[in-house]
């Protein structure tokens, strides 16, 4: 840009001075003298132009690029934070979920316990009270036979009683023997017509 403007300052002043006087010779040597004057002024220029790159590209490489190299390091490290912090947060709310459903899994199964005990305990109580009604109708059952038996018992002996005392005595009202059939016949008799009697008094 500086050189441009020098240029164009030169050319301006060129035709001004072109224009001013018509004396070749003049212009001539106004000619040498600006061109004296640019060439100086060029050599500057150039060698600020290149100052300046070189300056920038000292500032690009020891300033712009660790600075940027700093900037990316850093947002990476922002960047591998926040995806640890999401995935560390994910594995709390996995950890809460997994101990909530251990939680939920150990309450069914207890419940599930405790109704299998309710159930094993009624159980038992049902077949204790099975078993203790047979053994009771059992018991029953078996005295009824032993006081059947008994009474079946006592009434063989008292039929045999009865039958050896009719014997006896008959054989002393009729002064001979009488036969055990006959006298068990009678006697079996007069023991119905007993029986008969009371069956017809409890009507």
């Amino acid at each position: 840009m500086q050189l441009k403007k020098v240029l164009g300052l030169t050319l301006a002043s060129v035709s001004t001075l072109s224009l001013a006087s018509c004396d070749t010779e003049a212009l001539q040597n106004k000619l040498s003298s600006v061109a004296d004057g640019l060439l100086p002024n060029l050599y500057v220029t150039i060698a600020q132009i290149l100052i300046f790159a070189a300056v920038a590209a000292a500032v690009i490489l020891l300033a712009y690029k660790p600075l940027k190299k700093k900037i990316s390091q850093r947002k990476e490290f922002i960047e591998s934070s926040v995806k640890k912090a999401q995935e560390d947060s994910q594995a709390a709310k996995d950890t809460l979920n997994k101990a909530d459903k251990i939680k939920s899994d150990a309450q069914v199964e207890a419940g599930q316990i405790i109704e299998k005990a309710r159930s094993i305990a009624e159980a038992n109580a049902a077949q204790a009270q099975r078993d203790l009604t047979h053994s009771i109708e059992q018991q029953r059952a078996q005295a009824h036979r032993d006081i059947e038996d008994e009474r079946r018992k006592m009434l063989r002996d008292a039929h045999t009683e009865i039958v050896q005392t009719a014997i006896d005595t008959s054989k002393q009202i009729l002064g001979r023997e009488v036969k055990e059939e006959d006298n068990a016949k009678m006697v079996d008799d007069f023991i119905d017509s007993i029986a008969s009697d009371g069956k017809e008094s409890s009507k």
